[in-house]
């Protein structure tokens, strides 16, 4: 199974993958998985955790 890439959000943002959805990022919080559309929407609030 692929080792999903972790993420460390910086600074609070809103992503709408879809209509009616909406993912909220909090400063401090590690994410997985995150997609290339969120990703770009992120810009400088996220860094990759590298191990």
């Amino acid at each position: 199974m692929p080792v999903q890439r972790r993420w460390r959000v910086l600074a609070y943002f809103e992503w709408c993958p879809r209509p009616g959805v909406i993912m909220v990022f909090r400063p401090g919080e590690i994410r997985r998985g995150l997609t290339r559309a969120c990703r770009e929407k992120a810009g400088q609030r996220i860094e990759e955790i590298r191990d």
